[in-house]
């Protein structure tokens, strides 16, 4: 197993091999562009979950008046098209074909590397949102056996 760049300038101490990924250069490279963000007022925060959704409602409304992809069902990942689904906002059909017709990343994360991060629109959050209850046995196998016909 390859042993992770720890940016041992920023942390000298030493710290548990579990928590090492958080000290690598990379993760703390990605920390300080975070650190950044919030210096500069780039955050948005909501008191409630319901703030949150009207906000992201918002913003995909404005990307469908300017007609960008962003505002299709298309664009709409995996995960949150398995979400719509559980909560009765799109039928079993509609999120059928969602399924079949996303355009899934061909680069899947390394199932044997647990620091690597899932792709955004991976197959993954397929097999999370099956994980999760938001989709039964018999939708996953239709929307894999249409993806992967024998």
């Amino acid at each position: 197993m390859k042993t992770p760049d720890v940016a041992t300038e920023q942390h000298p101490e030493q710290h548990p091999a579990d928590q090492a990924w958080f000290w690598t250069t990379e993760w703390q490279a990605k920390e300080a562009e975070v650190d950044a963000a919030l210096a500069r007022g780039e955050v948005t925060t909501f008191e409630t979950v319901e703030e949150f959704q009207a906000h992201l409602a918002e913003l995909d409304g404005q990307a469908t008046a300017r007609g960008d992809a962003a505002g299709s069902r298309v664009s709409e990942g995996p995960l949150p098209l398995c979400q719509r689904y559980a909560a009765g906002d799109l039928s079993r059909s509609d999120l059928v074909e969602a399924l079949v017709a996303h355009p899934y990343p061909a680069v899947e994360r390394d199932p044997y590397d647990d620091f690597s991060p899932d792709l955004p629109g991976a197959w993954t959050e397929v097999e999370d949102a099956a994980h999760r209850g938001l989709i039964d046995d018999g939708l996953y196998e239709e929307v894999f056996h249409r993806r992967h016909p024998e």
